[in-house]
């Protein structure tokens, strides 16, 4: 389950926790950040207020991809997430049509 003070970000959250096989519940804060996103090791995932919309579904994207890294491994890789996010935020936007 996801949960967020934005309805933006719950749709798109609620996407990707699906498409990703996320289990658990996941907060996403919209807030002014000094980063486009963070994500913690207690399920809780910050954005950034002040982005585009492209470029705030991309760090949920991004974010989430790290969430569910974390659940399979205990670890984040930046790497990977950064290698996935444009795709993943593509599929979302194709599945909108």
């Amino acid at each position: 389950m996801v949960y967020s003070n934005s309805h933006i970000a719950l749709d798109i959250g609620a996407w990707v926790y699906n498409r990703l096989g996320i289990t658990g519940p996941v907060m996403i804060d919209v807030r002014p950040l000094d980063a486009d996103g963070y994500c913690t090791d207690n399920a809780l995932i910050e954005i950034n207020r002040h982005l585009s919309p492209e470029k705030t579904a991309i760090a949920i994207c991004h974010e989430l991809i790290h969430w569910k890294q974390y659940q399979d491994t205990g670890e984040f890789d930046e790497e990977d997430a950064y290698s996935r996010e444009e795709e993943l935020c593509q599929e979302y936007i194709n599945s909108l049509h």
